[in-house]
């Protein structure tokens, strides 16, 4: 028996296994830095805990990401986004339904739904904006928005908020409580045209904004529109203008 060839045989064959392990190991490092996009047409899209992806999307159905999940940006149209706690996400965006973001989200982007309201857990962080055109949005204690809030047919209910830019709506009441802070300006835009509202297209009862004692506005409150005020005699705001 020819031992030499033998050793030989065994000695390829293992070299041959060395380069497939780090193969497999250098593609499981490539993938671990390029998350995996996924994307369908149709139907639900779920990650579980802990899981990390790219972008994710579909058009018909609902997304769901579970504790401490990751995505580039998540996106659909006909459906709504839930996201759990300690989920990190770039944007978020629907057309047809509701956005719930868990506790202690961090949101790199921003978050926008068209048809549909966005509810907001407590310690979240979001570097965008976060709007809706026919929908409320609902902020609770310790969130922080970097950049506006905008809900023009819709209620805004902070609590205990940071909003680092402005507040803008139309048609929704606005309210501020328990420490809540906007950096910028709060504007009631105008009404709508006649026959949008003669074919029921806006309300007909005044808005109105609500302020407590212990939360503030550095900017102006803008009024393109009659509305309801209850402000807290405490409540630091600025220059109240009227522009109607």
């Amino acid at each position: 028996m020819n031992f030499s060839r033998y050793s030989d045989g065994i000695s390829g064959g293992l070299l041959l296994m060395f380069f497939l392990a780090a193969y497999l190991l250098l593609n499981d490092a490539e993938a671990g830095e390029n998350p995996i996009d996924i994307s369908r047409v149709n139907g639900r899209i779920e990650l579980a805990t802990g899981q990390v992806a790219g972008s994710v999307s579909t058009v018909n159905g609902g997304i769901k990401l579970a504790s401490g999940s990751q995505a580039t940006r998540v996106k659909t149209v006909n459906g709504s986004i839930k996201l759990h706690e300690s989920v990190q996400v770039g944007d978020v965006q629907t057309v047809n339904g509701d956005i719930t973001i868990g506790k202690s989200g961090n949101i790199a982007g921003s978050v926008k739904t068209t048809n549909g309201s966005v509810f907001i857990h407590p310690d979240v962080a979001i570097n965008g904006n976060v709007a809706t055109t026919n929908g409320n949005l609902t902020v609770s204690n310790g969130t922080t928005v970097a950049s506006d809030l905008k809900a023009i047919n819709g209620r805004i209910d902070l609590e205990s908020t940071m909003v680092g830019g402005n507040i803008v709506t139309r048609d929704g009441n606005v309210i501020l409580r328990n420490n809540s802070t906007v950096e910028g300006d709060i504007t009631f835009k105008p009404r709508q045209k006649r026959w949008f509202r003669i074919f029921g297209f806006e309300s007909f009862s005044k808005p109105h904004l609500k302020i407590d004692a212990s939360s503030r506005i550095v900017g102006d409150i803008h009024l393109f529109r009659e509305i309801d005020l209850d402000i807290a005699d405490n409540a630091q705001t600025g220059e109240i203008i009227r522009h109607y």
